[in-house]
């Protein structure tokens, strides 16, 4: 298969893992939104430090480590903002607030490592972003809770996109799963230091809790995440930050499958403009080491 199409080949196969975490979490009302975090990065880094004992993958220079530790901390404080945006917001709000991140990504390549800006690039982004609002009605709820929810969708796009540039430093020159991993365990440690300053309770989840659990561990983490984090070794990370703006096209036809939802007009018109905005993205990134 040609590289270019592996890749996004794979991206696809991301984007519909990622996109199943909120609608995960609806299962789980009980559970308090930093603690599902923290059993989801739990979950994510046992499997993967599990697997290693099979297989070895050696381990990671010391001040590689260290960065991997900082990029893990901010991926925990950006889960622990994601879970209690969709305990507070819509659905479709914090699916469209919580990817923001190429905004971000963009923004911090530009102030640190003067990147320049591709601009057919930036149209995509505008462009997926406007499908986005097309596709919820521009329904944005400023009342109390549902505009905290807003904000907090909108902050943890802000701390993935620290996770991706630096994840895109770390990938060229080592694996995924050996900086996954580590990724995951300092996440997980980061949303269990914040569990017991926040003084939130824990318990043994139900069965079923535990089941839907284990589905967030595997597959939006280590099917979605693991993969953004091996494509990025290819790609800008302004491109793989962007490849969740597609995740209110995956949820509505969730939904349609799901819970037989009609798919109203102005979602198919969205749908459509952010789709074209991810070809232009995609088409205009390129890709590096073609020969995976």
């Amino acid at each position: 298969m040609n590289s270019k199409y592996r890749i996004w080949f794979l991206l696809f196969i991301a984007l519909l893992s990622v996109s199943s975490s909120a609608i995960i979490v609806r299962y789980l009302p009980e559970l308090h939104a930093i603690t599902i975090a923290f059993a989801r990065m739990s979950i994510a880094g046992i499997l993967l430090w599990t697997f290693s004992i099979y297989k070895p993958q050696g381990r990671l220079p010391f001040k590689t480590r260290i960065l991997t530790i900082i990029s893990g901390v901010f991926l925990g404080i950006h889960f622990a903002f994601f879970f209690s945006a969709v305990k507070m917001t819509s659905l479709a709000n914090a699916t469209l607030f919580g990817t923001l991140a190429p905004v971000f990504t963009i923004i911090i390549n530009y102030l640190i490592y003067k990147n320049k800006i591709n601009h057919k690039i930036i149209i995509g982004l505008m462009l997926s972003i406007l499908g986005g609002f097309i596709m919820q009605g521009f329904d944005i709820n400023f009342e109390s809770q549902g505009f905290r929810g807003d904000l907090f969708a909108i902050i943890c796009s802000f701390w993935m996109a620290f996770v991706l540039v630096i994840t895109k430093k770390i990938r060229k020159s080592h694996g995924t799963l050996i900086y996954s991993r580590l990724l995951y365990f300092s996440a997980s440690v980061t949303l269990l230091i914040l569990i017991f300053i926040l003084n939130i309770p824990l318990r043994v989840p139900t069965q079923q809790e535990f089941s839907f659990l284990l589905l967030l561990g595997f597959i939006p983490n280590i099917l979605g995440h693991s993969i953004l984090y091996y494509s990025i070794r290819y790609l800008p990370s302004s491109t793989v930050a962007s490849i969740p703006l597609g995740e209110p096209i995956i949820v509505s036809i969730l939904g349609l499958i799901l819970f037989n939802e009609i798919i109203p007009v102005f979602v198919i018109i969205g749908g459509i403009i952010a789709l074209l905005g991810l070809f232009l993205i995609l088409q205009n990134s390129d890709i590096e080491n073609a020969d995976m």
